[in-house]
């Protein structure tokens, strides 16, 4: 959980802290606030207004499915969203500044990755929190 608000050049920090340089990924990594407003990304990434517009779907998604399983026992964890060929996993990064992670990759390779986003999403946030 983020104790005060932060900057974009904190967030920039606690983002390349995890995931330093990996420029070569096979995905998208995006990090961006509640209006899909990209803060930053690496990877392999569409241009940044294709991306923005994306990424505000995506949340609005995540935010009806929340506000959804709200009315029950259910708590949303994550989101994963399939497409023909595109796997996006979304997720709140951020408590208070509500921050979202989003990974767009091969389903094939979310396949592989999915047990260990979890714990890379604990890892920005504690990262974040120190910023």
């Amino acid at each position: 959980m983020i104790g005060k608000p932060l900057g974009t050049h904190e967030i920039i920090q606690a983002f390349e802290a995890v995931f330093g340089e990996m420029i070569d990924l096979p995905a998208c990594i995006s990090i961006c606030d509640n209006d899909g407003l990209l803060i930053y990304s690496v990877g392999e990434c569409a241009d940044q207004w294709v991306l923005e517009s994306l990424l505000s779907y995506l949340i609005m998604s995540y935010e009806a499915t929340h506000e959804k399983l709200a009315l029950t026992d259910e708590k949303l964890d994550s989101l994963v969203i399939t497409t023909g060929n595109k796997v996006y996993y979304i997720d709140n990064i951020g408590g208070k500044d509500v921050l979202y992670m989003i990974i767009q990759t091969t389903p094939v390779l979310m396949n592989k990755v999915l047990p260990f986003l979890k714990n890379i999403v604990i890892n920005v946030e504690k990262s974040l929190s120190r910023g």
